[in-house]
């Protein structure tokens, strides 16, 4: 009997295709990730407001749902911050979030432009910011 070892599927292929493009783009968004991670930490450190501080985070979430341990690690940062403020439905909200972000970046179904927030729909794409365009392209 034949092997069709040797043989990709569809779904391999779109996976493979992901993947490929995924490669292109990782070191521009850890890059961008690292620089969003950072002001938020300058922010909160240097007492900005919690607006500015979810301003870094939800783009660092952005450019975070191409890799699947960036992405849980912004949900957990996330789910601190909530944490920090009292922000009970932030904290519930991020708990699902926390769940699914591995399996959505990895299987590249994460939605584009989500900020990762609860005040959004975890299954809702919205336009990426002009500036993270081009490093998620």
């Amino acid at each position: 009997m034949p092997s069709d070892r040797g043989h990709r599927s569809n779904w391999d292929e779109r996976q493979f295709a992901w993947m490929k493009k995924r490669e292109r783009f990782l070191p521009r968004a850890y890059q961008q990730f690292g620089i969003e991670v950072r002001s938020a930490h300058d922010a909160l450190v240097s007492g900005k407001s919690d607006e500015r501080i979810w301003y870094h985070l939800e783009r660092a979430h952005i450019v975070s749902q191409v890799s699947a341990s960036r992405h849980l690690g912004i949900h957990f940062v996330m789910f601190f911050f909530a944490i920090m403020k009292c922000d009970f439905k932030e904290i519930i909200g991020q708990i699902p979030r926390m769940i699914l972000a591995v399996p959505s970046s990895f299987f590249g179904k994460a939605p584009s432009g989500n900020t990762g927030r609860s005040k959004m729909s975890m299954f809702a794409s919205k336009p990426v910011p002009r500036d993270l365009e081009g490093i998620l392209k």
